[in-house]
């Protein structure tokens, strides 16, 4: 977790829980749609790319599909780290920094 000393920070100027929580699963669900969209996005141009040179097949319901199971699993992924960004003790990790 990459971001705990600037959680730690947050939570010593008084950030609530719930406020670092709503940060976390926002940034991932940016960052997982992004992705899944630039995947999508790749998958389909490559499928046009390539034309009738390469037997491809890319319907729209194993896309989406996809898509959808690429993104619930990068947000489960995040439920992983919410119980470290809930429990970040401010006045640790702001020691540990130094």
């Amino acid at each position: 977790m990459q971001r705990r000393p600037e959680l730690a920070l947050l939570r010593a100027l008084g950030a609530s829980r719930r406020r670092l929580l709503g940060h976390t699963l926002a940034q991932a669900a940016v960052v997982v749609g992004a992705g899944t969209a630039a995947g999508a996005a790749l998958a389909e141009g490559v499928g046009l790319l390539v034309g009738a040179d390469v037997p491809f097949s890319l319907p729209a319901a194993g896309l989406t599909t996809a898509m959808a199971t690429v993104a619930l699993v990068g947000l489960a992924g995040t439920a992983v780290t919410l119980r470290k960004v809930t429990t970040v003790d401010p006045m640790t990790m702001l020691g540990a920094a130094r």
